[in-house]
């Protein structure tokens, strides 16, 4: 049984056909939830408190505390000075066609897979012993 769909909801533009308004609707809400947590997970692994990037900003604590509240429409500048008040990072930017990419057939999720090799390796009472599970060959070590 596979799990991968079967149709995107995203499909290549084609022409002059118009793209669909939740087209648009979608990639805005992704991007601005991707950079949103890129510059929460930057800011907790600063150990910074909101008031010291405030500071550091030159902007009240009450800003600060919505713009790290939620995701916001932030423009590319304010996205560039977060980033470098925080951690002293700028923006790396790429660009990726995924539907360019080979369809997924997906038996199982990603996740799932990793965490059942995970599970194998956390065994510590066997040593680099292979064994057969519904005809997948697992070898389990020891962790380090």
């Amino acid at each position: 049984m596979s799990i991968s769909r079967t149709t995107s909801m995203l499909s290549k533009p084609k022409g002059n056909e118009p793209i669909p308004l939740a087209t648009f609707a979608y990639l805005q809400a992704r991007n601005k939830l991707r950079i949103f947590n890129l510059i929460r997970n930057e800011f907790k692994r600063s150990g910074l408190s909101q008031a010291q990037l405030a500071a550091r900003m030159g902007k009240g604590t009450d800003r600060v505390s919505r713009m790290l509240g939620a995701p916001g429409n932030w423009t590319l500048d304010t996205v560039s000075d977060l980033l470098f008040a925080i951690c002293g990072a700028v923006p790396d930017y790429s660009l990726k066609h995924p539907l360019d990419d080979a369809t997924r057939n997906d038996r199982a999720p990603h996740w799932l897979e990793q965490t059942e090799k995970l599970n194998f390796n956390k065994q510590s009472d066997q040593s680099a012993k292979t064994s057969s599970t519904e005809g997948k060959n697992w070898k389990i070590s020891e962790p380090a």
